[in-house]
């Protein structure tokens, strides 16, 4: 579990009876116990108004612990509804709300958080990566320094603000932290790790890293491939991301993942048609689009990043202004997946579909609330694709499960992605299985990229000649 729900050490609680229970119940990293004892605590009506506050507030953040976010908030409200000035519920809520991607949500809390308690590192820290996302470059490292200032030094704190740099155009200074990342301590609690980070952006900068061991943890060999003639003929690629959603929690990451890899497939010689926060009509329009430029294509790729779906085991992409009031709305307001595959599998030869479309859906709340015993065919994440021959379909994770957006530029899987898909003489399926291992260290096991291949021979993107 990521050390984000690190609060403010409680130096008050009332004297009462039961002071084994108030022990246990401050112990908020162990979950279920806690639950337990902090409920024994609240319902006993001993405690005063701060300390009945607090109980609440540890046994929000043993339910977040738990994976139970729904009681998560509906503890921590309650906590601060007790007491305004809970700077550890405030912040532990805001932790809750960005984990289900509630940013604007998550900034309101971490912003009273730091006003509450002007030394709390962490609040600056979250707060500064919701200014990063809201490209508030110069606020957001303010925020970092602030952290770093009151002593929060891991390798996060120097990767995150070598990010911002870096898209301010600072290059030498975004080096400068991407270096100092490597050198500062990882913290093994937290999914994103922070020298990983900092030695992929080096290596995407041209910076050698200096004798620091690479990301992998293993020395590649130096013997070279045999030389291998990567496939030839039209490419034409369909990239789509979506963050900007009007009617649920933004996300922070595809805008950015669809953006670096159609310059990286530019690069690999495809004719890319984009889509960056599309709604249904001009997301509809990129896939009309994309059909009539794949007469007499040699590879077609589909790439998409943004919220999508799964009803009665049929996937859907989900525009951002997609409302998904009922059950029909997911045909009129979404993109059916299957209806680009069938594009794709009828003009061009080999086909690639890329989909780091796994999130946790809000918008399926909605369906789930309007269609009663029907909703039982709302699945989590995205059901299984079987694809016709010449057609390979990588999942960020596997069918059913939801992936991780990621607290960098990139989620885990497209940064993984982005990192091998150029690798000279590299076949499509050794790239995925090398993204797969990076996604599985980078997140600790909690996520695991899943592919469907019926390519008929070895497909290189890019020739070892």
């Amino acid at each position: 579990m990521r050390r984000w729900w690190i609060g403010v050490p409680i130096v008050f609680w009332a004297a009462t009876a039961g002071a084994g229970e108030w022990d246990e119940c401050q112990k908020w990293q162990q979950g279920a116990p806690v639950v337990a004892a902090c409920t024994k605590v609240i319902g006993a009506g001993r405690a005063n108004k701060a300390s009945l506050s607090q109980a609440y507030a540890f046994r929000g953040v043993a339910h977040a612990f738990n994976q139970d976010s729904a009681a998560a908030l509906t503890d921590l409200d309650k906590a601060i509804s007790l007491d305004a000035a809970n700077s550890f519920a405030f912040y532990n809520r805001g932790v809750v709300k960005r984990n289900l991607a509630d940013f604007d949500g998550a900034f309101v809390d971490f912003d009273r958080t730091v006003a509450l308690n002007p030394q709390h590192s962490w609040a600056y820290r979250h707060r500064g990566i919701i200014y990063y996302q809201r490209q508030e470059y110069d606020r957001a490292l303010a925020d970092y320094d602030k952290s770093i200032e009151l002593g929060y030094t891991g390798a996060n704190a120097f990767h995150t603000r070598g990010l911002a740099y870096e898209a301010m155009g600072q290059r030498d200074r975004a080096v400068a932290e991407y270096r100092r990342a490597l050198t500062a301590p990882d913290e093994p609690d937290i999914a994103q790790s922070g020298r990983k980070v900092a030695a992929e952006a080096l290596t995407r900068l041209g910076v050698p890293a200096e004798g620091v061991q690479s990301p992998t943890g293993k020395v590649e060999s130096a013997q070279r491939p045999a030389p291998v003639q990567a496939v030839q003929g039209p490419r034409v690629a369909l990239i789509i991301g979506n963050s900007a959603y009007q009617h649920t929690s933004a996300l922070l990451n595809p805008y950015n993942d669809a953006s670096a890899l159609a310059a990286t497939l530019r690069r690999l010689g495809f004719q890319v048609i984009e889509g960056l926060d599309v709604d249904v009509e001009k997301m509809a329009g990129r896939v009309r689009d994309f059909s009539r430029a794949l007469k007499n294509a040699s590879i077609a790729l589909f790439f998409y990043a943004g919220h999508g779906l799964q009803l009665n085991a049929v996937n859907y992409l989900v525009p951002v202004d997609a409302k998904l009031v009922d059950e029909a709305d997911a045909a009129s307001e979404t993109i059916e997946l299957n209806d680009v595959l069938k594009h794709m599998e009828r003009q061009a030869k080999t086909n690639i579909v890329i989909l780091d479309a796994c999130r946790n859906n809000p918008l399926a709340r909605n369906l789930t609330r309007t269609m009663g015993t029907r909703s039982a065919g709302i699945g989590q994440g995205l059901a299984e694709v079987r694809s016709g021959v010449g057609t390979m379909i990588a999942f960020a994770t596997q069918p059913g499960n939801v992936a991780l957006d990621g607290v960098s530029r990139h989620s885990p899987f497209t940064a993984a992605l982005l990192k091998h898909i150029e690798t000279p003489g590299l076949d499509i399926g050794d790239v995925l299985r090398r993204v797969r291992r990076d996604v599985l260290d980078e997140t600790k096991g909690r996520q695991i990229p899943w592919d469907h291949s019926s390519l008929t021979g070895p497909l290189v993107l890019v020739s070892s000649r």
